[in-house]
C-alpha cells in the first residue's frame, strides 16, 4: 500500500501533474465527440495560478468556463472565465443544486466538464442535486476525500465547524450518484478522480466499470493532514474483508467522532454502508 497524506490545500509538482494527467487524457477520450466547448467551475480560482488544471484545460482547448460557489479569475491570457453565482448565493446541498441549475441557465445546462473543487464542504451534495435537476455533462473531475476506503460512503455537509480535513465525500460515495447516470470512472489518482459519460467514451480507454478497490489500492494520495492518521485508513481498507463491514463502519464513526470535536449533536457529515 502506497498511501500517504499531505498537508490540506497542499499542490506541489507532482500533485498537478497528476491534475493535468487526469483532465487530459480523460479529456482527449472523447476527443471525437462533438462537445459544448464549456467547463463549470464549482469552487474557487480567483487565486489560482495559471497552470490551475482548469485553467490549462480551458486555454488548451479554447473552452469557455463559468465560475459557481466560487470567484473567478481575473487574470492570464484571454481570460475566457464569467463569474456566477457567489459562494454566499448558493446553498451547498441537494436542493441548492437544483436552485443553482435554474441560475445558471438553459446555456449552461449541457457541459464538457463538471470540476468540484477541495474547498467546499457540501459540494458533493451541490453536485448531486445539479445533475438531479437536469444537468448534463461529458466529464466530472472531482476532488475526493480519500481518507475514507471503498465501501464507506462518507460526505460531507455544509457545516460551520467542519474541519478542511473532511470536506469532500468518497469514491464509493460519487460511483453510487454517477454510475446510475451513466457515469464511468476512468482515472483515479487519490484525490482526484474522473468520470466520462458512457455517451463519450471511447474502446480503447479501458474497463468499463473498473473495480473501485483495485483502484483505490492503486492511487498514490489517500488522505490529509491533520486528520485520521494513515494507519487508521490502511485499517479500514484492508481489514473488511476479516471483520466485515458494519464493524469497519463503527470503528470509522468512533474513530471520526474522537479525533475531531463537534459542538453540537449533529456531526457534520454523512457515514454510511
Amino acid at each position: 500500500m502506497v498511501g500517504r497524506t499531505i498537508e490540506y490545500g497542499e499542490v506541489d509538482s507532482t500533485t498537478l501533474r497528476i491534475q493535468l494527467r487526469i483532465y487530459g487524457s480523460a479529456f482527449d477520450i472523447a476527443s471525437d465527440v462533438p462537445k459544448t466547448g464549456r467547463v463549470l467551475q464549482l469552487g474557487d480560482l480567483f487565486d489560482s495560478k495559471e497552470e490551475d488544471p482548469a485553467r490549462a484545460l480551458l486555454e488548451r482547448h479554447a473552452l469557455d468556463g463559468l465560475v459557481a460557489a466560487g470567484r473567478a479569475p481575473t487574470s492570464g491570457p484571454g481570460n475566457r472565465w464569467r463569474q456566477g453565482a457567489s459562494r454566499a448565493d448558493v446553498k451547498l446541498s441537494v436542493e441548492g443544486g437544483a436552485q443553482l441549475l435554474e441560475q445558471l441557465g438553459d446555456g449552461w445546462r449541457d457541459v464538457d466538464v463538471v470540476r468540484l473543487d477541495q474547498d467546499l464542504a457540501g459540494g458533493c451534495l451541490l453536485l448531486r442535486g445539479l445533475f438531479a435537476a437536469g444537468l448534463k455533462a461529458g466529464m466530472v473531475v472531482s476532488f475526493v476525500n480519500s481518507q475514507f476506503p471503498p465501501p464507506l460512503r462518507f460526505a460531507s455537509l455544509d457545516y460551520p465547524a467542519l474541519p478542511k480535513a473532511l470536506h469532500g465525500c468518497s469514491l464509493s460515495y460519487l460511483l453510487d450518484h454517477l454510475r446510475p447516470l451513466g457515469f464511468h470512472l476512468v482515472r483515479l489518482s487519490g484525490p482526484y478522480a474522473a468520470f466520462v459519460h458512457a455517451t463519450r467514451l471511447t474502446p480503447n480507454i479501458g474497463p468499463q466499470d473498473p473495480d473501485e478497490m483495485e483502484c483505490y489500492r492503486g492511487s498514490r494520495v489517500w488522505g490529509f493532514s491533520p486528520a485520521p492518521s494513515i494507519d487508521l485508513v490502511r485499517e479500514w481498507f484492508f481489514d473488511f474483508t476479516e471483520i466485515g463491514s458494519q464493524e469497519i463502519w463503527s470503528r470509522c464513526w468512533g474513530n471520526l467522532t474522537k479525533a475531531f470535536w463537534f459542538p453540537s449533536s449533529e456531526p457534520g457529515f454523512l457515514l454510511y454502508l
